[in-house]
C-alpha cells in the first residue's frame, strides 16, 4: 500500500497516517503548526502511496481556528481603528485622547487582551488583579496627597475590563477579531462544530507547546474519537 522509506519527521508522519487503516485521506484533514509545512508533507505522502489517492485536506493551526469561530482576523492598523472607535465611546470627552496619545498604550493592551483570550483567562479576575497591583504600587497613607497623574493612571485601569468587554463585543458583531479573541470563541465552539462533522477525521502534527485554547479544542476531539 506504501513504501517505508521515512527519513524526515514528515515522512514519519506520512507512513503513521497510511498505516492507520481507519483514516481515509478523503476524509482526513491534517492540522499543522505552518502553511509552509504543508506543501513538504503532500510531497512525501505522494512519494510513499503507490496507487492513486484523493490527498487529504493539510491547513494551518491559525486557518482551523479561524474555521471554528466563524470570525475574519483583521490587520493590526485596522484593530486599532476599530478600538479607538470603542474608546471614545467608552471615555468622558474631557479625558479622550488623541489618536497618537491612544496608539502608544493601544497596542500593548490589545496584546494582553490576545493573551489573555488565547489562555482563556478569566479576565474580569486579571483585570481585579492587575488593579489592585497599581494601587498597591502608588499607595500612600495619606490617599488626600495622590498626584493627578496617579489618579488619572488609576482610573485607566479601573476603565481597562470596560474597554475590553465593548471592543470585544464590538468585534464579535462585526464578525472580526484578534487572534486570541478567535480562539477563545473556537473553544466555545467546537461542540457545534463537532456536530457537523460526519465523516471527517482531523491528525493533529507537529505541535510542541499549545495555549489553553488549543488544549480544550483537541481534547475534546480526541475524546470524541474526532482526532488523533
Amino acid at each position: 500500500f506504501y513504501k517505508m522509506n521515512s527519513t524526515t519527521f514528515l515522512d514519519k508522519l506520512s507512513a503513521t497516517i497510511l498505516s492507520q487503516s481507519d483514516i481515509q485521506l478523503s476524509n482526513c484533514l491534517i492540522v499543522l503548526p505552518n502553511k509552509r509545512a504543508k506543501v513538504f508533507l503532500l510531497e512525501s505522502l505522494k512519494n510513499q502511496l503507490e496507487i492513486t489517492s484523493f490527498a487529504p485536506t493539510i491547513i494551518s493551526i491559525e486557518d482551523f481556528i479561524q474555521e471554528i469561530s466563524g470570525l475574519r482576523t483583521i490587520d493590526p492598523i485596522e484593530l486599532l481603528f476599530e478600538f479607538y472607535g470603542v474608546y471614545l465611546s467608552v471615555t468622558e470627552n474631557a479625558k479622550q485622547q488623541s489618536f497618537e496619545e491612544f496608539a502608544t498604550w493601544a497596542k500593548i493592551a490589545i496584546q494582553d487582551f490576545n493573551e489573555i483570550d488565547r489562555y482563556l483567562v478569566d479576565q474580569n479576575e486579571i483585570f481585579s488583579y492587575l488593579l489592585d497591583i497599581e494601587r498597591i504600587k502608588h499607595w500612600t497613607p495619606n490617599i488626600n496627597n495622590q498626584t493627578k497623574l496617579v489618579e488619572n493612571h488609576l482610573e485607566f485601569w479601573k476603565l481597562l475590563p470596560d474597554y475590553y468587554e465593548k471592543f470585544t463585543q464590538h468585534l464579535l458583531n462585526k464578525k472580526v477579531g484578534y487572534q486570541g479573541l478567535l480562539y477563545r470563541k473556537s473553544a466555545e465552539n467546537i461542540i457545534d462544530f463537532t456536530k457537523n462533522l460526519d465523516n471527517k477525521t482531523f491528525v493533529f502534527a507537529g505541535f510542541n507547546a499549545l495555549n489553553n485554547a488549543e488544549e480544550t479544542i483537541i481534547k475534546y476531539l480526541l475524546e470524541n474519537k474526532k482526532a488523533s
